[in-house]
């Protein structure tokens, strides 16, 4: 399982993605709940949360 930060931005998101599309396991750590909901549409584990 990989934990990405960053995953609603540029390079976190493609990267999330790509991960994903090879059928790995992720979990998206978000900051806006809207924003963890796509993630979970997605297939990920999505979690709002904050690395403060």
């Amino acid at each position: 399982m990989f934990l990405m930060t960053g995953s609603t931005g540029h390079v976190g998101g493609a990267a999330a993605k790509s991960l994903l599309a090879q059928g790995k396991q992720v979990r998206a750590l978000v900051r806006d709940t809207q924003k963890a909901a796509s993630w979970k549409d997605a297939g990920s584990r999505a979690r709002p949360g904050s690395l403060e």
